[in-house]
C-alpha cells in the first residue's frame, strides 16, 4: 500500500501533539509494510528541516516541504470579513503547495492521500481531478468545536463576535468537507460521533494517539516533598487553548495554592512563549521555554495540570504524561475522549478555580496518593493506547476501503 501524507506542519522536533500524533501512527504503518511519503508545508513556526528527523527519514520513502507562509495577517483577516469564506482555513491554501501536489499525484499511484487535519481539504478537488487515490482525514479535532469554546469564555465583546464568526465559517466549511471524504479517521470516539451528527455518512473509526509502550522508560520510585511539590504544565504556547487555560491557571487558581502551600512550585514548559508573560511576576513560577527533554520535564514533576477551557480531540501530553505514571489534575475538556473517571482514580477533575485548587490541596495532603494516581493512569494507557495495536487497526480499515473499490 502506498500512502501519501499531507501535512499542514513539519512534524518534527516531536515537542508538539500534533507532531507526536503524526509519528504515532506512521511509525508503526511502516512497520506494517506500508509505504509513506510526506508532503508538507514548511511554515515560518514549523521551517521544515529534513537533518533534524533522521528517525522519520527512516519511515518515510520520500519528504517533500513546500514554504507556506500560515502566520495570521491582520490585513488579509480584515478583507477577508467581507467574504463567506473561512478565514481559519484560507490561510492553509497555497498555489505553489498545489502544484508540487499534482506533480506528485502524476508521478506516482499512490492508494491513499491521508488529510492530516482539516486544514488539507481545500486540495481534495485537485486530488480528485488528478489521482484515484482514496482521500481519508485524519481528524485530531473537530476543528469548529476549539473556536466555538474560546468564543464562548471570551469576554471582551469585539473579540467575542469575532471569534463567533470564525467558528460559524470553520462550521460551515467543515460539514460542506464532510461529504468528500472516503474514510474519516478521528481521534476520539466522541469525536467520531460528532462528525456523525454533522452528517458525515463515509465509514468512520476512531484511532486514538498511541504510545509505544516498548520505549517507555522504566520509572524509579521517589518520595515526593509534600511541602514542595511540583506542578507542570508543558504543551505549545502558540496554540490559544493553552495560552488560555495556563493565565486562567496563573491569575485563579495559583494564587489560592501559594496561599496554602507557598513553597509549592508551577513550572511551565513549550515553544513560542507569549512576550507577556515575561513580565509575570507570579510566585514560585518558573518558564523553561522549550525544553530539550519532554520526557525529563514531565518526569521532574510532581503532579501535572491541565487547565484547558477550550480545545479538542485528545490531548497528547495528556497521554504522555499519563504513560509517564504521573497523576493528573484537569478540566473535563483537558482529558476529553480519554477513557477513564475520576471515580476510577485515574485523574482528579476540576472545572472551576475553587475546586481545582481542591484537588490539588488534597494531594498536597495525601501525597501517598500521587503514586496511586499515576500508577493507575499508566495502566489505563498500556491496556488502551498501544500504538502497534492501533495502527492495525487503521490498516484494516485501509485495505477494507481498496477491496471495496475493486
Amino acid at each position: 500500500m502506498k500512502i501519501l501524507q499531507l501535512s499542514k506542519k513539519f512534524p518534527y522536533p516531536l515537542n508538539d501533539g500534533e507532531s507526536l500524533a503524526v509519528q504515532a501512527l506512521m511509525q508503526p504503518l511502516k512497520q506494517l509494510g506500508v509505504e509513506i511519503s510526506l508532503l508538507v508545508m514548511s511554515t515560518p513556526k514549523h521551517a521544515a528541516r529534513p537533518e533534524t528527523m533522521p528517525l522519520a527519514l527512516q519511515y518515510y520513502k520520500a519528504v517533500y516541504s513546500v514554504p507556506v507562509d500560515t502566520d495570521l495577517k491582520p490585513i488579509a483577516a480584515f478583507f477577508n470579513l467581507f467574504t463567506n469564506k473561512s478565514y481559519n482555513i484560507s490561510r492553509f491554501y497555497n498555489t505553489n503547495f498545489a502544484k508540487e501536489l499534482i506533480g506528485l499525484l502524476k508521478q506516482e499511484n499512490f492508494d491513499l492521500v491521508q488529510l492530516e487535519t482539516l486544514y488539507l481539504a481545500p486540495y481534495i478537488d485537485l486530488i480528485r481531478a488528478n489521482s484515484n487515490a482514496k482521500i481519508v482525514l485524519r481528524s485530531h479535532n473537530v476543528e469548529y468545536e476549539i473556536w466555538k469554546r474560546m468564543a464562548t469564555n471570551e469576554h471582551f465583546f469585539l473579540k467575542k463576535c469575532y471569534l463567533s464568526l470564525l467558528y460559524r465559517r470553520l462550521r460551515n466549511f467543515e460539514i460542506e468537507k464532510i461529504k468528500d471524504y472516503d474514510l474519516l479517521v478521528s481521534i476520539t470516539e466522541r469525536d467520531r460521533l460528532a462528525y456523525l451528527n454533522l452528517g458525515a455518512k463515509c465509514p468512520s473509526m476512531s484511532a486514538p494517539m498511541g504510545i509505544d509502550l516498548e520505549k517507555l522508560p522504566k520509572l524509579t520510585a521517589k518520595t515526593p516533598n509534600a511541602e514542595a511539590l511540583r506542578l507542570g504544565f508543558i504543551g505549545s504556547l502558540d496554540w490559544m487553548p493553552n495560552i488560555e487555560g495556563v493565565e486562567w491557571f496563573l491569575d485563579k487558581v495559583w494564587p489560592l495554592v501559594q496561599a496554602k502551600f507557598p513553597k509549592f512550585e508551577f513550572h511551565i514548559a513549550g515553544r513560542n512563549m507569549p512576550e507577556t508573560w515575561k513580565n509575570r511576576k507570579d510566585s514560585n513560577v518558573f518558564f523553561h521555554g522549550m525544553v530539550p527533554d519532554a520526557t525529563d520535564f514531565v518526569l521532574a514533576q510532581d503532579i501535572i495540570v491541565v487547565p484547558l477551557l477550550s480545545g479538542g480531540g485528545m490531548k497528547i501530553k495528556t497521554i504522555e504524561a499519563m504513560s509517564l505514571a504521573k497523576p493528573l489534575v484537569s478540566t473535563t475538556i483537558g482529558v476529553e475522549g480519554i477513557v477513564g473517571n475520576e471515580e476510577q482514580h485515574v485523574f482528579l477533575l476540576a472545572n472551576t478555580p475553587e475546586v481545582f485548587f481542591e484537588k490539588i490541596s488534597f494531594l498536597g495532603q495525601n501525597p501517598n496518593k500521587l503514586a496511586i494516581l499515576g500508577n493507575a493512569a499508566q495502566q489505563l494507557v498500556c491496556g488502551n493506547f498501544d500504538r502497534n495495536a492501533i495502527a492495525k487497526k487503521v490498516l484494516e480499515a485501509y485495505e477494507a476501503l481498496l477491496i471495496k473499490d475493486r
